[in-house]
C-alpha cells in the first residue's frame, strides 16, 4: 500500500494479499515487476517428543485434506489453507535455514 500512495518506489507483497478482492483497485495502480515461486505461507511444527504414532496420525489426515472433498471444505473453510503438502529436501529455503539453526525439532 505504501508504493501505491507513494510513499515507496517499490515493494513486496504476498500473492495472496494481492489478489483479495478489497485491494484489487489499489493494486490496479502498481505494475507487477516480477514474480517469485512460491512459497509455504504456514509451516506446521511438532514439539519435541511428540509421539510417532500420534504423529503419522497427523500427518496422514493432514495429507489427506483436499478442496474437493466436502469433509475437507468443512474442516478447512474457517482457516486461510486449501490443503496440506509434506515438503522435502530444502524445498523450505530459508525457513529450512531457520528449522536447522533454531533446531526445531519434527516439522513435516
Amino acid at each position: 500500500m505504501a508504493v501505491a500512495v507513494g510513499d515507496y518506489d517499490a515493494g513486496a507483497v504476498c500473492g495472496d494479499f494481492f489478489h483479495e478482492e478489497r485491494n484489487i483497485k489499489l493494486f490496479k495502480q502498481l505494475r507487477v515487476l516480477s514474480y517469485t515461486d512460491p512459497a509455504p505461507g504456514w509451516l506446521l511444527t511438532l514439539k519435541k517428543g511428540f509421539p510417532e504414532k500420534e504423529k503419522a496420525i497427523l500427518v496422514k489426515a493432514l495429507l489427506n485434506l483436499s478442496p474437493g472433498n466436502s469433509l475437507s471444505k468443512k474442516v478447512l473453510s474457517p482457516s486461510p489453507w486449501h490443503g496440506f503438502v509434506k515438503p522435502s529436501g530444502d524445498e523450505l529455503g530459508l525457513i529450512g535455514e531457520k528449522i536447522r539453526k533454531y533446531k526445531i525439532p519434527e516439522s513435516f
